[in-house]
């Protein structure tokens, strides 16, 4: 999968979840915090749908606080009958909408975990024999140092590896070469950076777009909860359960068809694959075995 630089725009969004809240009530009604958005995506990528999750977020949390206030004014309901008619809504019209929130972000994680197995870091040429016995016995030469001298060995280089050396104690566990294991694994951690930065760049701020989406959809599912009155998070869960069922996330998989790449949803009951629709796309996880499609489900 190739990379896209993903820009910086002006933040958008807000830092409460309730428009014009604070955190302790003094200034507008009390709200919990949340990040602003401050990325600026391109169309039809899983950036630009994790945007729309947050500000779907935003959106339900506004909508049922206007409910609320049209409700309590026409004078039609008593205080009960108000918190009744806003669940009703609630379920209704804005849980579906962060239950495909929460699927976006379900589906982001699935695709980092896909990208970051796929980071691997390329072991020497196997042809060169040479090579493999130099490695061989760098390995030893490091082994047979005790830490102190191992230590000031590598001390002695600054920071400045030999790329055979590195090469050496990488391709190998640690307890080949002796080196501490924190040592092995900053040398692999550069070597993946080395040779997979950008999309290392990517990934990261693809992680920080799902911590963003996902902290204002939940902050955005309680507000919702509380604003209906119920203080039962377990109770609320059991009544939204039977809506959000309606809208499962496909399991979707990608083939490659006459050179082109086609997406393709898994239909389980029927045991057979077909064409993925535009909306079981945008819903849809990548899961990569049936462990892992049954593992999402249950999330």
């Amino acid at each position: 999968m190739g990379t896209t630089h993903i820009g910086r725009g002006t933040p958008k969004g807000r830092t409460t979840i309730r428009k014009g809240g604070s955190l302790t009530g003094i200034h507008g009604p009390t709200s919990r915090p949340i990040k602003l958005w401050t990325f600026d995506p391109e169309p039809n990528t899983i950036f630009a749908q994790l945007e729309q999750a947050y500000f779907s977020a935003l959106d339900a949390v506004d909508r049922v606080e206007q409910r609320t206030r049209t409700s309590a004014s026409t004078g039609k309901f008593t205080a009960a009958g108000v918190k009744d008619d806003v669940l009703k809504f609630a379920l209704n019209e804005l849980v579906p909408a962060l239950h495909k929130a929460r699927l976006t972000i379900k589906k982001a994680k699935a695709e980092i975990a896909e990208r970051k197995s796929k980071l691997k870091v390329g072991g020497p040429d196997k042809t060169d024999i040479a090579g493999a016995f130099r490695r061989m016995e760098i390995r030893t030469f490091l082994r047979e140092m005790n830490p102190e001298a191992q230590a000031k060995y590598f001390a002695s280089l600054g920071g400045n590896i030999p790329r055979e050396v590195a090469m050496a104690i990488s391709e190998l566990p640690p307890e080949f070469s002796g080196v501490p294991k924190s040592r092995h694994d900053l040398l692999m951690e550069n070597a993946l950076q080395a040779q997979h930065g950008p999309e290392i760049t990517e990934i990261a701020q693809l992680e920080e777009a799902i911590a963003i989406a996902e902290n204002a959809v939940e902050a955005g599912r309680t507000e919702l909860r509380f604003e209906t009155g119920m203080q039962d998070e377990a109770k609320f869960n059991e009544l939204a359960a039977p809506i959000e069922s309606k809208y499962p996330a496909p399991w979707l998989r990608k083939h490659i068809e006459n050179g082109e790449e086609v997406v393709r949803v898994v239909d389980l009951e029927r045991g057979v694959e077909k064409v993925a629709t535009p909306d079981e796309i945008e819903r849809g996880v990548f899961y990569k075995d049936y462990a892992q499609y049954k593992a999402g489900r249950a999330a």
